[in-house]
């Protein structure tokens, strides 16, 4: 009873600031309030939210796991190649199947090799995110010759995302497993004391697997979410996710050390984070940093080319017809062939900085283009542009400096 009312009063706090957070972001941006943003920060919610709900066994069982960002990368691809073979149920049918392959082998990696949970996952973490790149062959894999898998992410049933309903199911389902299920009961003892529980006859190593199967396959629905939303199997998803998820699940209460979970407390943190970062990101999913939407609206309208933006409009990414990312090291590349055909690349060389891709210096050494290499940073590029009399630098995120012009990277010009 006292542990009911512990997280009663938890609960309650997260709605609180909530509430306090929705006021302030109102007043100072009246869209916040609007019924369109609502629901974009509810299908915001869901992609957490989701793979929360199978961290928070995981945490209740005394474990965590780390690979969920790569899992979500992985299925990503998988689905984009799978569905545009054999179609979406296949392709969904193989994310589940991998999914739980991973979440074993995680378990066991745990339970049988007795390898620290943050060590293991930490090597599943990148070895699943090599995988991924691998089979995607370092490029995105479109998506959009399969219409129905839009209906995962923005399909609508009764005028409700479905990645709303799809939240909610998930909830439903683990808030019954976890609370009203023997399973959820020993699950609670593992993570509580482990030794009792094995003495009291429970099967603590099947427990610990079972958490991470359930973490795993969580994930899968929020990676089809994601898929869906930008119609292309992407290997770079979810770099940031796992700390995402996890963060969350211990602020909606769970304790990291095992034996208590929160779920409620667990969506309400979902619903408390992505309110902040509605209200504080003005580039929310758009510009250089979310590139996805651009690339999904070059291709459906079909364009030739698109390009994107930072806030302060300082660097330049663009997409070409098929949706592929020309990044800052591409144009450097284009603009110092084009300066150097028209005689304007003065000493013949382009600076870059340490970031650049190997690529890129060996593309420059076929066209007999000369180059060198700074620190990171506009500062470093352009004194040394200014120092020796070039024309031409940048770095590989977009930031692309004409001395002729400018000192900074300038996006608008680039274009």
């Amino acid at each position: 009873m006292k542990q009911k009312l512990s997280r009663q009063s938890e609960n309650i706090s997260l709605v609180a600031v909530i509430v306090v957070l929705f006021i302030i972001f109102t007043i100072l941006q009246p869209n916040m309030m609007t019924l369109f943003n609502i629901k974009n920060i509810l299908v915001q919610v869901s992609l957490t939210a989701i793979a929360a709900a199978g961290m928070t066994f995981a945490y209740t069982a005394g474990v965590f796991d780390m690979s969920v960002g790569s899992i979500l990368a992985l299925i990503s691809v998988v689905v984009a190649k799978v569905a545009t073979t054999a179609g979406v149920v296949p392709a969904i049918g193989a994310a589940f199947l991998i999914a739980v392959v991973v979440g074993i082998l995680n378990g066991l990696i745990v339970t049988k090799l007795g390898i620290q949970a943050f060590a293991a996952t930490l090597v599943t973490m990148i070895l699943i995110r090599g995988i991924a790149v691998l089979m995607a062959d370092g490029a995105d894999v479109p998506l959009y010759s399969v219409n129905a898998i839009k209906f995962i992410s923005s399909g609508t049933i009764l005028g409700i995302p479905f990645p709303i309903i799809l939240t909610v199911l998930v909830y439903a389902a683990s808030y019954f497993l976890y609370y009203k299920t023997e399973f959820g009961m020993k699950i609670r003892s593992v993570g509580s004391n482990g030794d009792a529980s094995r003495i009291s006859g429970i099967r603590t190593d099947r427990m610990i697997t079972a958490a991470f199967v359930l973490t795993a396959v969580t994930a899968v629905f929020s990676s089809l979410i994601k898929t869906a939303q930008v119609m292309f199997g992407k290997a770079t998803i979810g770099e940031d996710f796992a700390l995402d998820v996890m963060t969350t699940v211990i602020l909606g209460g769970t304790v990291i050390t095992g034996g208590k979970g929160n779920l409620t407390g667990t969506l309400i943190a979902s619903v408390l984070i992505a309110v902040i970062k509605n209200g504080l990101n003005i580039n929310n999913n758009a510009g250089s940093t979310h590139i996805e939407s651009l690339q999904k609206f070059v291709v459906e309208k079909g364009l030739d080319v698109g390009f994107a933006y930072d806030g302060d409009a300082d660097r330049c990414l663009c997409v070409d017809e098929k949706g592929n990312v020309i990044t800052g090291d591409h144009i450097l590349y284009i603009y110092g062939c084009y300066m150097k055909e028209r005689g304007k690349l003065l000493n013949n060389t382009v600076v870059t900085t340490v970031m650049s891709n190997f690529g890129l210096y060996k593309a420059f050494g076929e066209q007999g283009i000369g180059y060198a290499k700074t620190a990171v940073g506009d500062k470093y590029v352009y004194e040394y542009m200014a120092k020796n009399g070039c024309r031409i630098g940048g770095e590989q995120s977009g930031h692309i400096i004409f001395s002729k012009y400018a000192t900074t990277g300038d996006g608008i010009l680039t274009s």
